[in-house]
């Protein structure tokens, strides 16, 4: 096989990228420093290879997207916050981690304007991914439920490759609708039926994973799913079962079929049941709900006092001891502050804050215009419907949790970055 070519060298590209999420420890005690160290020497094979292979760089159309300057101003206010540092080894680390997501976000902006990778491909490594992680989270829950019952304590043992449950549950929350559009590709119903497997297996393992942010994601999906139809409906006169047929065969059929499972497994009265998880969302006394507030409170008063620069970046793991130590116990520190745009905000200043959340914001209305236009076609309409989904599952895990300190949950948004650029109505392309 010949690699000197555009679609070779996109698709050698994303793979090395999946193998540098998915790369053993090498005996290193924290998988992500060698995600990151593998992550940026691909991004030097990228840079180095592409004058070689593309005969001609558009660097200024690259440059001017949108992604890229909201992006690039959140590097540079994160790069002149340091002059506030307390310790510039921790914004260093930090600035690295953010640089080397920023270089993939280049090269995948410049290879979806290239079109230089198939929709397939990269649809395929999505589903690869998944197989994966719900192929393990299986043979656990296997091993568990042949011996005994299935109880909440049992949950982080589905992590799998990840280690953690909400980065699982999440992933998961967030791929499922790549399947769904994977589905409407193909013609063989038995290929159809197993993907349709896949995604209740997925929805179960969701719910077993008892991550309330994954659940909240799902919820809002729902809820988002009603309301775009509903709305189609009134102004547009769309027939609903017409418009919106994929969407109740392919997610809300599935996420049925597994909550009715999960009741069979899953006790009542258990922690780890669905409705418990959700109802304890608005519970006063939850410890993990009123941490977060705690850590919003102090992060808000932390913008307040440093509104231009923050106090550096990577700083706040040292700041949150100072406001929050009343509250330490057992040595344990709130690393991260589980809302990535108030902690962005908090070190490197509202401008750096607002710079990042712009970047998501162009994502939101680009989906935003892109489901307006194509509303005439149940085909294009259904696409751009299910390709919000995504996105709301990753916002809702900003402002939760951490996902941009994690690799696994930056790499699974720049292949979501490719899908959405690559084309307006990217289904046309059924090979």
């Amino acid at each position: 096989m010949k690699f000197n070519t555009k679609s070779n060298f996109g698709l050698v590209y994303i793979i090395l990228l999946t193998l540098s999420i998915f790369t053993p420890r090498y005996g290193v005690l924290d998988r992500m420093s060698i995600q990151l160290f593998l992550l940026s020497a691909t991004n030097i094979f990228a840079i180095i290879s592409i004058p070689l292979i593309f005969k001609s760089i558009n660097i200024k159309k690259t440059v001017q997207s949108p992604l890229i300057i909201c992006f690039g101003g959140y590097i540079l206010m994160s790069l002149l916050s340091m002059i506030k540092s307390i310790n510039i080894v921790e914004s260093l680390v930090r600035f690295n981690q953010i640089s080397t997501f920023f270089l993939s976000l280049c090269v995948i902006v410049f290879l979806a304007n290239e079109k230089a990778i198939k929709l397939n491909h990269v649809l395929g490594l999505v589903l690869i991914t998944l197989l994966f992680d719900v192929g393990l989270s299986s043979y656990v829950f296997y091993e568990i439920i042949t011996s005994q019952n299935w109880t909440y304590d049992f949950n982080y043992l589905l992590a799998g490759f990840h280690g953690n449950r909400n980065i699982t549950a999440a992933s998961i929350a967030f791929r499922i609708p790549f399947v769904i559009i994977i589905l409407t590709r193909l013609s063989n119903i038995y290929i159809k039926i197993f993907l349709v497997f896949i995604i209740t297996i997925s929805f179960f393992y969701i719910y077993l994973l008892a991550s309330r942010m994954a659940l909240l994601s799902i919820i809002i999906c729902l809820v988002t799913i009603i309301i775009i139809s509903a709305y189609a409906k009134l102004k547009r006169g769309y027939e609903f079962f017409k418009f919106n047929k994929p969407i109740l065969l392919y997610y809300i059929l599935p996420c049925i079929l597994a909550y009715s499972l999960t009741t069979y497994i899953v006790e009542p009265t258990d922690q780890a049941d669905v409705t418990n998880r959700i109802s304890s969302l608005s519970g006063s006394q939850d410890d993990s709900k009123n941490t977060r507030l705690r850590y919003y409170s102090h992060l808000s008063e932390h913008i307040f006092k440093n509104p231009l620069l923050g106090s550096g970046i990577g700083t706040w793991k040292i700041y949150s001891i100072k406001y929050d130590r009343e509250n330490i116990q057992n040595y344990i520190i709130p690393f991260n502050a589980h809302n990535d745009v108030l902690e962005v905000s908090a070190e490197t200043g509202i401008i750096g804050g607002l710079f990042f959340l712009s970047f998501f914001g162009y994502l939101f209305f680009y989906l935003l215009k892109n489901l307006q236009k194509n509303h005439s076609d149940p085909y294009s309409y259904y696409y751009s419907l299910v390709m919000c989904l995504p996105f709301i599952c990753y916002f809702i895990d900003l402002n939760l949790n951490f996902p941009s300190s994690r690799p696994f949950n930056q790499y699974l948004l720049l292949l979501y970055i490719y899908i959405i650029l690559y084309s307006n109505k990217p289904l046309n392309e059924k090979n």
